[in-house]
Order: structure tokens, then sequence, then C-alpha cells
């Protein structure tokens, strides 16, 4: 059992036409979703960012809205229930973006300076087109 202090989710656009998006990203884990958003123009065609919730140092990507997008706020994310819920990676399409080409998620979970868990899915040759005729969502897998 230990608390999680910080979340690192690395994810990917795919580099096809269309890929980009304005609509809202969402990582759900351990029982609650986060939004991953930031100041940059975000999920851009052939974007690769990293966004930190919770623990962060100066030059890193955080999230808007961190305090509460913060896995040691609110309801505090603890490394004993990851495993009851499935993690995923959530699009919700604006009216200007109805689609969205995600082309790998990696999530790394902490715990202090120890990695607790991590998770994938996509990349290489897969990809995944979400959006309100194809699915808004993709689980990870535990790594």
């Amino acid at each position: 059992m230990a608390a999680i202090t910080r979340i690192e989710a690395n994810v990917r656009t795919g580099n096809r036409a269309g890929a980009g998006t304005d609509g809202n990203i969402f990582l759900g884990i351990a029982g609650r979703e986060f939004v991953l958003d930031s100041s940059a123009d975000d999920f851009e065609q052939n974007s690769n960012r990293t966004y930190i919730l919770g623990v962060s140092v100066p030059g890193e990507t955080t999230v808007t809205n961190a305090a509460h997008n913060d896995p040691r706020t609110d309801y505090v994310l603890d490394s004993v229930i990851l495993d009851r819920f499935p993690v995923y990676i959530r699009f919700e399409p604006d009216g200007s973006s109805p689609d969205w080409d995600l082309e790998s998620a990696t999530i790394t979970v902490k715990s202090f300076a120890s990695t607790v868990a991590s998770y994938q899915n996509l990349g290489g040759s897969n990809h995944l087109w979400l959006g309100q005729s194809t699915g808004k969502t993709c689980y990870l897998l535990r790594q």
C-alpha cells in the first residue's frame, strides 16, 4: 500500500489527416477521472506530450486546474485500489473536432520516486480513431 503522488500520462496523437482535436481527453484510473489539458494547444496532429498530475518539477507540462486534477487531493489515490478499476483514455468530442486519432497512450503511476504501475495501449502500427461514431474509450493494459 503506497500513496500515489504522481501520474505521468504520455499521449500521442496520430499523424494522419484530421487526427487532431480540440475536444476533451480524460484519463480514468483508480476509480476517478482526470482532465488531460494544459495551456498549450493540446492533441494536435502528430503531437506527443506527457501530462503530469500531482508532484511536478519546473518545466514539466502540468494539467490545467492542477489542484483538482491531483491524485493527492479530493478522492486521494492509493496503490491498493489500482487493480480494482479499469484504466482508460476517454475522448469527448466538440462540434468542430468530432474525431481524434489516438496513436498511443502510456501511463506511469508513482509513489514518491518509485514506479508503482504502468499501463499502455496502441503504438507501433496500431492506432485508434475515437469519436461519436466509432467509440470514445481506449482501455489500457497493465505492463
